[in-house]
C-alpha cells in the first residue's frame, strides 16, 4: 500500500497570537533561540511554525507537544525517536509542514521573488545543465523557473539529510515550469512533488522511491489547532 506524506501550508502572521502564551509548547532551547531574535515578527513566527510542527506531530506521536523531543543530526535536520519522519521550511511568512511515516521526507518553500531570480545566483549555484535550461527559457518564465529550481534542489538536500556537505551543482532537477517537476542526473532511488502552496509561492516534497502519495492540507487555522494546547 503507498504511504503518504502529509503537507501543510501555513501563514504565520493571519493568526492574532501572543507568542508568550504559546511558548510553553516548546522546549526551552527553542524559547532560549526565540529570544535571540532581534524583530519582534521574527521571533514571532518562529514561536509559531515550531508550535504547529509539535501540535501537527501529537497525532501520530500519541504524546503533548510539550513532550515532543527533537534530536538533530550533523547537519541540523531535526527527527524524531520512534516518531514519523517529517521537516518543514518557511519563506516571507508563511511554512511548509511535511509528516511522513517511515521514509525521509524534505521540503522546501520559498517566495518568489524576480529581482532574486535576475541576479547571478543560478550560474553560482546550479548545475550547468539547468542553467542551460534556466537561460533557455522565455524571459518571462524564468523567474518561476529560478524557484521551482531552487525548491527542487533545496527539498532533495534536506530529504537527504546532508545540508551544504551536498554541492547544489552536484546534481540535476528539471527547471521549466510547463514540465512535470522530476530529479534527474544523480538523484537515483528519489521522487519529487512540485506545487504552489499559495500566490507567488513555490514549494516541494522529495521522499524515496516513488511509492508515495501526497496529501496537501487546506490551510490551517493556526488559533484552532493551537487552543487546545496553549492559552491563545
Amino acid at each position: 500500500m503507498a504511504s503518504t506524506i502529509h503537507v501543510h501550508c501555513i501563514d504565520l502572521d493571519a493568526a492574532d497570537l501572543d507568542p508568550e502564551r504559546i511558548e510553553a509548547i516548546l522546549e526551552p532551547d527553542e524559547r532560549a533561540r526565540a529570544a535571540r531574535f532581534r524583530f519582534a515578527r521574527d521571533r514571532r513566527r518562529y514561536v509559531v511554525r515550531h508550535a504547529v510542527l509539535r501540535t501537527l506531530l501529537v497525532a501520530p506521536c500519541g504524546s503533548s507537544p510539550a513532550a515532543l523531543r527533537f534530536a538533530f543530526n550533523a547537519q541540523g535536520k531535526p527527527s524524531l525517536d520512534g516518531g514519523p519522519e517529517f521537516n518543514i521550511s518557511h519563506s516571507h511568512g508563511h511554512a511548509l509542514i511535511a509528516i511522513g511515516s517511515d521514509h525521509a521526507v524534505g521540503c522546501d518553500i520559498e517566495w518568489r521573488d524576480a529581482s532574486f531570480a535576475e541576479e547571478t545566483i543560478a550560474e553560482q549555484l546550479f548545475s550547468g545543465r539547468e542553467v542551460t535550461a534556466l537561460r533557455g527559457l522565455p524571459e518571462d518564465l524564468q523567474a518561476r523557473a529560478f524557484f521551482d529550481c531552487w525548491t527542487r534542489k533545496e527539498a532533495y538536500i534536506k530529504a537527504r539529510g546532508l545540508g551544504l556537505s551536498l554541492p547544489l551543482d552536484s546534481f540535476d532537477v528539471s527547471v521549466d515550469p510547463r514540465q512535470p517537476a522530476a530529479l534527474l542526473q544523480g538523484c537515483d532511488g528519489w521522487c519529487i512533488r512540485s506545487f504552489e502552496p499559495a500566490p507567488d509561492f513555490h514549494a516541494a516534497v522529495v521522499a524515496p522511491d516513488c511509492g508515495w502519495n501526497m496529501a496537501v492540507h487546506p490551510r490551517l487555522h493556526v488559533r484552532d489547532l493551537l487552543c487546545d494546547f496553549a492559552s491563545v
